[in-house]
């Protein structure tokens, strides 16, 4: 309460303002949780651990799993940031890949690879070399540009390389959900009630 409420018309008596901002105190929705995690990883000197981005946003480790999960599952929630995971345990943001075309990035860049940590859509020979893989588990040695890929491939650390048989890395597998699903949080506290 400002002291000005009590009489009408004495706002120029008193020298700190009226703050009229209503304090908003509904459950922040998921969406806007991804988004706040993504700003947070955006304003980040470089890649954070949960546990740094739990204690630097003042959440749950339940509400930043459930923020990530949804950021994760829905790319569209950043705007033109995405999540990204850096190994083992880290995550950061960084922009879209499907905004801009390659040629755009590069002109505005002056480079080819704004950013060695992050890796561009996959050409069509790196897909038909991850195919191979999920298939076959491996390529056909003599094909020159299948190996290739396969090279580019196991230095994003998208394919991991074997003596006899080639195979995705967990990464890869996570994200065509090849892997299970990680258990639900127990923690209850901090769970957004359900009407």
């Amino acid at each position: 309460m400002h002291p000005a409420d009590l009489m009408p018309g004495s706002d120029d008596l008193f020298e700190l303002p009226r703050h009229r901002q209503v304090i908003d105190r509904r459950p922040a929705s998921a969406d806007h949780d991804a988004l706040t995690v993504l700003t947070a990883l955006a304003y980040a000197d470089g890649p954070l651990t949960a546990d740094a981005l739990t204690a630097a946003l003042s959440w749950t480790r339940h509400r930043l799993d459930a923020a990530l999960d949804r950021a994760r599952a829905h790319p569209d929630a950043g705007g033109v940031l995405v999540l990204r995971h850096v190994p083992p345990d880290a995550y950061t943001a960084t922009p879209r890949l499907d905004i801009l075309d390659s040629y755009q990035v590069d002109a505005l860049t002056g480079r080819k690879n704004l950013n060695p940590s992050v890796r561009g859509p996959i050409q069509p020979a790196e897909a038909e070399a991850l195919l191979r893989v999920w298939v076959d588990g491996g390529i056909d040695p003599h094909d020159a540009a299948q190996r290739q890929a396969l090279e580019d491939l196991a230095a994003a650390e998208m394919v991991t390389r074997g003596d006899i048989i080639d195979r995705f890395h967990d990464n890869v597998l996570y994200s065509l959900r090849m892997l299970p699903e990680p258990s639900p949080p127990t923690d209850t506290d901090s769970a957004i009630p359900l009407s």
